[in-house]
């Protein structure tokens, strides 16, 4: 599957030399009208069980994520960058299991720097660097915790595709997971399509552990739009490898999930 993702990639990045057509005065006038506070990534409540076992009370749960981002400048800073601050929490709830416990919840928070690139007047991604720290909270045995430097890069393939890629730098990682990398690798690279309709999306977003077998991650998300100009989406979610949680960041999983998504308005990153 991770073949097949990094070839997905390959083949939207060839044909969007054909597919720039953003213009700067376009970009910067969606970047004024857009809110300073809005949606980061998807916030999403899907419930679903594993692909690997029989299901049961255990591993049938609820998956839910909050994420927002708050811009801190309306680009007055040098080079016309702007500065903003994300949070995200992801959260796993074992509904069905005697007294429905949360088994992990993500905290990550962010401050990061970005700027809008262009070439010959043409609009090519945005470019930000951002400082982040990611834990679910715990002590002892069961702390997992870890803090990164990221340089993403979002790219416009056409009008209806985009890219995203994140290069990451780690520092002061945490004794009880040292060796989070092999299964998380260094970046992480995102593909989203629209519908011509503009109903339905796919995304998809795939890791490479930084070691030589197939350790890693492949999440694949099929959305259907329930209102042609809300941001409400039935989605469907797969995910199959490491990582999904810090607390099983170690343990292999395959896991499907059926739920409410409530998508970003503008997922160019404004």
């Amino acid at each position: 599957m991770l073949r097949l993702f990094c070839f997905i990639i390959f083949y939207m990045t060839m044909t969007s030399l054909e597919a720039q057509i953003f213009e700067r005065d376009s970009i910067r006038q969606t970047f004024i009208q857009t809110a300073a506070f809005s949606s980061y990534k998807d916030n999403y409540f899907i419930m679903g069980t594993t692909l690997d076992e029989k299901p049961n009370k255990i591993n049938t749960n609820v998956k839910f994520q909050v994420s927002f981002k708050q811009r801190l400048t309306d680009a007055v800073l040098p080079f016309h960058t702007y500065l903003y601050m994300t949070y995200t929490q992801k959260s796993i709830w074992r509904i069905l299991a005697e007294s429905s416990p949360f088994a992990e919840s993500n905290y990550n928070p962010a401050l990061g720097i970005g700027k809008g690139i262009f070439y010959k007047g043409t609009f090519r991604g945005i470019a930000a660097l951002t400082v982040e720290h990611e834990s679910n909270g715990r002590d002892s045995i069961f702390s997992r915790s870890w803090n990164r430097v990221i340089l993403h890069y979002t790219a416009p393939l056409s009008h209806q595709s985009i890219l995203l890629l994140h290069v990451w730098i780690p520092f002061l990682v945490a004794a009880e997971n040292a060796d989070l990398l092999k299964f998380t690798g260094y970046g992480e690279a995102n593909f989203h399509y629209l519908s011509n309709n503009k109903r339905f999306t796919v995304d998809i977003t795939g890791r490479k552990g930084w070691s030589w077998d197939r350790r890693g991650s492949l999440e694949t998300q099929l959305s259907y739009r329930l209102s042609q100009k809300g941001n409400q989406y039935i989605g469907l979610q797969w995910f199959r490898g490491y990582n999904e949680t810090l607390i099983m960041y170690n343990q292999r999983i395959q896991m499907i999930r059926l739920g409410l998504i409530i998508k970003p308005v503008h997922l160019l990153g404004f």
